[in-house]
């Protein structure tokens, strides 16, 4: 009975190792191969990129994020700008997007991003309350959605009075302010850059932000036509930053010939109305000479359609679009023209060489306010521009 028991021990346990020795030779050669088939970091960025293709941004940050943490002494530094987009940019995760940040800014210390980083880190970090917030931002901004812009500015406007305590109205007023400008709206960007300028950051690392700022202020009210806030503005950049000097010295060469421009035509308009009123003043209609023969009248509007009609044949020549405001032109010369043959009487008061220096003066000014209001300007100034820029 001992020795049947004894039997029965030796037997389970030599089927104990038996079954041991084979769970060995079957387990360990699959784990190796499975150790084997697992995804190359050539395979897992190939996957990440076939998914943001496919717009499933999740799936391509989780892969990775796998190459990140499966390959640390990897050298490839497009895996953590890719993780950036996706998190930050896309503003999908904030949270990975500053893990991915710091792993980077550890791994790269000299790495070619490390700059951009090291500011979104600091910025994300700044505005961590307010992600909610930033995340909304993102939304609206994302060009991927397609938005009307007139609904992305509705929708940022709603943001600012949702959150009217909110850290981030530097950013929402700012990006109002370039949306405005782009659809020729500069009384409303004027007013969100001066409430972004308002509410700049007041930790002393506002400097890019208040160079930006300052830039599309100089923008906006050259739009408006007040060059001199425009020049103080780009003034402002260089007592900021004095490298930057040479970068916008062409900018403000331009603004100053803009600026004299716009006074020329202010001067023009002024002296039309001038003559309009002195015009009317002198009450030609009460002189004898002033009726005259129609023929003349015609002969008269004749002549200034055919003058009108050269800068069309030049333009046409030079293989230029006309533009659609051409006429315009033409309308001035004919006005000037009908003008002059309302007031020839008054000739016999003033002189005869007063009235043709006042006849040139207004001309020219008539000429200058059309070609200034016309895309005329572009070719017949061009000239000009050049010899200033060029001296």
């Amino acid at each position: 009975m001992v020795n049947a028991a004894l039997c029965l021990e030796v037997s389970v346990r030599t089927m104990g190792r038996i079954l041991l020795l084979a769970c060995l030779l079957v387990l360990v050669p699959a784990f190796a191969w499975a150790q084997d088939n697992l995804p190359s970091e050539r395979d897992l960025q190939a996957r990440a990129d076939d998914a943001a293709r496919r717009q499933e941004y999740t799936a391509a940050v989780m892969f990775l994020e796998t190459m990140i943490d499966r390959f640390p002494e990897s050298k490839n530094e497009q895996v953590f700008w890719d993780l950036a987009k996706f998190c930050d940019t896309y503003g999908l995760d904030y949270e990975k997007a500053v893990r991915g940040y710091r792993t980077y800014a550890t791994r790269f210390p000299q790495g070619r991003f490390i700059k951009r980083f090291q500011d979104r880190l600091s910025y994300l970090d700044s505005h961590r309350s307010d992600w909610p917030v930033l995340k909304q931002l993102t939304d609206i901004r994302n060009p991927r959605e397609k938005r009307p812009a007139e609904e992305s500015i509705q929708l940022a406007e709603k943001l600012l009075a949702d959150f009217p305590n909110t850290t981030l109205k530097f950013d929402i007023h700012f990006w109002l302010a370039g949306q405005l400008y782009k659809l020729d709206k500069q009384a409303q960007a004027r007013s969100h850059l001066d409430q972004a300028m308002a509410n700049l950051p007041a930790d002393g690392k506002d400097r890019a932000l208040r160079l930006q700022a300052l830039d599309l202020y100089a923008k906006v009210a050259a739009k408006q036509h007040d060059y001199r806030t425009a020049l103080q503005k780009l003034d402002e950049i260089r007592s900021i930053d004095e490298s930057r000097y040479g970068e916008f010295k062409a900018t403000i060469d331009d603004m100053r010939f803009q600026q004299r421009s716009w006074w020329a035509f202010v001067a023009s308009i002024s002296i039309l109305a001038a003559a309009a009123v002195g015009a009317v003043a002198a009450r030609p209609w009460r002189e004898k000479g002033f009726a005259r023969k129609p023929v003349r009248m015609l002969a008269m509007l004749g002549l200034t359609t055919l003058l009108t009609a050269g800068p069309w044949g030049l333009l046409r020549a030079m293989g230029e679009r006309v533009p659609t405001t051409f006429w315009m032109l033409a309308g001035f010369g004919c006005a000037s023209v009908v003008f002059l043959w309302l007031t020839a009487s008054v000739q016999a008061r003033i002189g005869r060489k007063k009235f043709l220096a006042l006849s040139l003066l207004v001309l020219v000014s008539a000429v200058y306010a059309a070609f200034y209001v016309t895309d005329m300007a572009k070719v017949f100034v061009w000239p000009l521009e050049e010899l200033h820029r060029h001296g």
